[in-house]
Formats: C-alpha cells, sequence, structure tokens
C-alpha cells in the first residue's frame, strides 16, 4: 500500500506543478493579474518546492493554531510579467 501512496503523491505533484505551469503564462498574457499571492502551510512542502521553482517568493511566516496541531503559515507571492 505504500508503493500506492508514494504513487499517488507524485501524480498528484506532477498535476499541481503542470496547472501551475500553465497559469502563469496564461495571467501574464491575459494581463490582467500582476500577481498571484498564496498562502500555505509549512508541511506541504512539494507545494512550496513547486512555486519556489516557479518564481514566487515567502514573503511573511508565522506561526498558527486554528485546528489541531501548531504549524506555520506561509504567504507566498508571484509577481507577473504581463505580455498584452
Amino acid at each position: 500500500m505504500t508503493g500506492g501512496m508514494n504513487h499517488c503523491s507524485a501524480r498528484r505533484r506532477r498535476c499541481f506543478a503542470g496547472v501551475t505551469r500553465s497559469a502563469i503564462p496564461t495571467a501574464e498574457i491575459v494581463g490582467r493579474v500582476n500577481d498571484f499571492d498564496v498562502w500555505y502551510n509549512d508541511i506541504h512542502t512539494a507545494t512550496r518546492q513547486v512555486y519556489g521553482v516557479h518564481g514566487s517568493l515567502l514573503v511573511t511566516s508565522k506561526p498558527r493554531r486554528d485546528f489541531g496541531p501548531a504549524i506555520v503559515g506561509e504567504d507566498w507571492k508571484l509577481e507577473l510579467r504581463p505580455t498584452a
């Protein structure tokens, strides 16, 4: 079962990376969006890696305890370069 979970995680990561790769140039072509602002938790390492690879910068990081164990909330920002 563990191998299946790893396969699913890898497939989700590739899917998310593909959506991100598509969304950024589309937003730049449309030109109505200046930046992407996203919020994630530090435990989502794969998501953080995808955004980092595409040029997003970590702008704030703060502890949170909304539900369950303490986590660190992170705000990420990607400045877009409109081409329209």
